[in-house]
């Protein structure tokens, strides 16, 4: 059974929403919680963006003019707000979204309709009912070329968001599985926002609000944004972002702020915050074509059940608005302009991480994935390098601790902005310290007595480690899950040192090589690979592989001060 979540035409150019005024109810809705993105005249899409939301006020104000468009009791209204005011936005009364709760098991090819009906099967035996193959992504054309990025989830349905998180961790007690809880909506929220601006009160708005700075040059300045929600970092400050921003009402019956700017804007803010700007220019081009191309093929596989389609954090790619832009990576976004990675005459998943220490990873073996031909781990050295040769085919087991002991002459060591711990690190816990780190995840294992990984990537990188406690003994599959459990270690690729006292364990001490990882693009060995000489051309080729690069729109001209 097919379940339909999220579909996407765009087969028109339309005008830039700059040019076009506030649709009617429930057009305005439409356009943040629904599929459909706007398509400049050049081709270059419009996202919607969430810059923050679950907030129960909003202050915004701007250097100059702007239009304030939204309606009260179904008339149309419009003023504009002089520069320097403030304007705050408040929840007078809202509903929330009414939601359908499913679980996310595991994802299967668009193309490969035999694995979708295996895991159907599979999920099936396991004694799930009603399992259902939900179709996610989109069909879209840009320029003359139609892309597909459409894939399946395989899912079964939850009464409620609380049933949804149970059957996830009962997934994981049972099959040693990571499962996700999601949610779609069924019918929008509504609310009735209250509008002051320097303490006057400016009317009532129903669900969302438009704001539009009557200079395009200027930016909208939205304060108190709040940042790296769930991180040791995260903190709030003042963002600045370009274009058109919407304050609407969320899933939850509270608010969220979406920009709404075309996507090579979307970069400039996206990839100073994802390399360092002052990186070789060849390198951080090769950044934006990764980034540009990760953008599309996300569209319409994330945030089923908010008024936007992509979001600015990890989970997306990080976005700080025109606060974070740096002249050095904006003019690599303008210069690769429309320019996206295909395989196959489809978008790639062009993924990256910090550094891979000096070999990149396989994707299946990371993540639980279908193995991608693009995403082939390798050695991300000079080849020429005799020194190396031995860990040329791979890091394995027998290698790997001497891999360890040696600083090798990477690209990535070659970036200047690299750290040398992010290369070579060690982190140590006292068995009590470990063992603690454990329980968090798995409650009934006890004491820890012995770790042990019982195989790797071909970078050396853990894929499955089992745990012996006093208790019970478990198996941890695939290397995120690995590198969380322990405390967030840079890297799946360390041996694990254990020291006793006695039969109880008194340090466990992991060595490892690199930050992240390690599939797809090294951004440290794309740095050094640009100050060896390649371009951004010959960088991407490298670590995707049998990629076609292409242009579906641009170049932007950029206006002559």
């Amino acid at each position: 059974m097919t379940l339909r979540l999220v579909t996407l035409l765009l087969l028109t150019s339309l005008p830039a929403l700059a040019d076009v005024p506030p649709p009617a109810i429930p057009s305005g809705m439409d356009l943040l919680y629904g599929t459909r993105i706007v398509v400049r005249a050049n081709h270059e899409p419009i996202v919607p963006v969430g810059v923050t939301d679950k907030q129960p006020t909003l202050h915004l104000s701007s250097v100059g003019p702007v239009r304030m468009e939204y309606f009260e009791e179904g008339v149309l209204k419009s003023s504009q707000v002089a520069s320097g005011q403030n304007v705050r936005l408040r929840v007078l009364r809202a509903q929330p979204a009414t939601r359908e709760h499913y679980i996310d098991l595991e994802g299967a090819p668009w193309n490969a309709p035999h694995l979708v009906k295996e895991a159907i099967r599979r999920w099936t035996e396991r004694g799930f009912t009603d399992v259902r193959a939900l179709e996610e992504g989109m069909v879209f054309g840009l320029g003359g070329t139609v892309m597909d990025n459409r894939s399946y989830r395989i899912v079964v349905p939850a009464p409620t968001a609380r049933a949804a998180r149970q059957i996830t961790e009962r997934i994981f007690k049972e099959f040693n599985h990571r499962a996700l809880a999601h949610s779609r909506i069924v019918e929008r929220p509504w609310g009735e926002l209250k509008i002051t601006v320097d303490g006057r009160s400016m009317g009532r708005a129903t669900s969302y609000i438009r704001f539009r700075p009557i200079n395009p040059t200027h930016s909208l300045r939205l304060h108190n944004v709040e940042f790296g929600r769930g991180y040791s970092w995260a903190g709030r400050e003042d963002r600045h972002y370009h274009n058109e921003l919407y304050a609407v009402i969320d899933p939850d019956g509270t608010l969220a702020a979406v920009s709404t700017v075309g996507v090579e804007a979307i970069l400039r803010g996206v990839v100073p915050a994802e390399i360092f700007a002052s990186a070789h220019p060849e390198s951080l081009k090769a950044q934006a074509v990764a980034a540009r191309t990760i953008l599309f093929a996300q569209l319409g596989k994330r945030h089923y059940a908010d008024p936007f389609h992509l979001c600015s954090t990890q989970h997306c790619q990080v976005y700080g608005g025109a606060t974070k832009e740096d002249p050095r990576t904006s003019a690599a976004v303008d210069e690769t302009a429309g320019e996206v990675l295909f395989a196959n005459q489809r978008l790639i998943n062009a993924t990256y991480s910090s550094t891979c220490g000096g070999f990149t990873e396989h994707n299946d073996t990371a993540w639980k994935q279908s193995p991608s031909e693009v995403l082939r781990g390798k050695p991300d050295f000079p080849l020429s390098d005799a020194t190396l040769a031995p860990f040329q085919a791979g890091i394995t087991p027998e290698n790997l601790p001497v891999w360890l002991e040696t600083m090798p002459e990477s690209f990535c060591h070659k970036a200047p902005q690299v750290q040398e711990d992010k290369i070579r690190w060690q982190q140590q816990y006292t068995g009590a310290e470990l063992s603690a780190l454990v329980a968090k995840r798995y409650p009934g294992v006890g004491e820890v007595q012995d770790l042990e990984v019982l195989s790797r990537g071909i970078s050396g990188r853990a894929i499955s480690l089992r745990i012996k406690g006093d208790k019970k003994t478990v198996t941890v599959l695939y290397e995120l899950p690995i590198r969380r459990l322990f405390g967030n270690l840079r890297s799946g690729a360390f041996t694990v040192h254990l020291e006793r006292a006695g039969t109880r364990l008194k340090h466990v001490t992991f060595k490892g090589a690199g930050w992240g990882h390690g599939v797809g693009m090294c951004q440290m060995g794309a740095i050094g690979r640009a100050e060896s000489g390649h371009t951004y051309q010959q960088i991407l080729g490298h670590y995707y592989d049998n990629v076609t690069l292409r242009r579906l729109y641009g170049p932007r001209k950029v206006a002559q001060k």
